[in-house]
């Protein structure tokens, strides 16, 4: 049987990034632009490899550039970073229009002390191509191989005998109408009385007594 390798656990412990979703929104242009290069490179893997086994360093590097960039700010700009955050978690929504007061100073702070400038709209969202000294795979796009051909046919093709089932056909709707019209035109000439039952029957009692008045 098949087995799978699993990488083990000394391999996969690293430091977690213990933040909650205000603390990752506020900081979010920034840290995407700070750790633009390792998280890129990290779903450049992810997307070629298509197993996370092989991108286990990518990943680690993500993790490192996320601490040290979240310590960065503990260290140079912690209080007005807090107080973004902070004024982000107090609506319940997370919108950063409402807190664009702190924002801006926790830029200034940023831009001042660490030389960060804070991304236009839309430039982290742009396609950029990524350099990388990583290995190309042998199949990157992970495309099937081609089917085999069919295999050859032993002996000869011949028709069916009694031919093809698709020629037989339903008849059409107006001829089962018209059918029906003549089987009905022999019976009064014959003399036969056709009944022909109404759609709404108030109760059996009503039925029985049009039957009677028919007969």
């Amino acid at each position: 049987m098949p087995t799978l390798e699993v990488p083990a656990l000394e391999e996969l412990e690293v430091d977690e990034v213990n933040v909650t979703s205000a603390v990752l929104k506020a900081a979010a242009h920034h840290y995407g632009s700070q750790c633009d290069k390792p998280n890129k490179e990290f779903m450049l893997c992810r997307w070629e490899e298509k197993d996370p086994r092989k991108c286990l360093k990518e990943g680690k590097e993500v993790n490192k550039c996320a601490l040290d960039f979240f310590r960065q700010l503990k260290l140079h700009c912690a209080e007005p970073f807090t107080q973004y955050w902070t004024c982000i978690d107090y609506n319940n929504l997370l919108e950063l229009r409402k807190c664009r007061k702190q924002q801006q100073v926790f830029d200034d702070c940023v831009l001042d002390k660490l030389g960060w400038v804070r991304p236009d709209l839309g430039q982290l969202s742009k396609v950029t191509k990524v350099k990388t000294d990583r290995p190309l795979p042998e199949n990157p796009y992970h495309s099937r191989q081609r089917p085999q051909p069919n295999p050859p046919t032993e002996g000869e093709l011949q028709t069916s005998k009694y031919g093809s089932q698709q020629s037989i056909h339903r008849s059409a709707p107006h001829q089962e109408n018209i059918n029906k019209k003549q089987v009905g035109q022999k019976k009064k000439q014959q003399g036969l009385k056709v009944l022909r039952f109404p759609f709404k029957l108030d109760g059996i009692t009503s039925a029985f007594q049009k039957l009677q008045s028919w007969a």
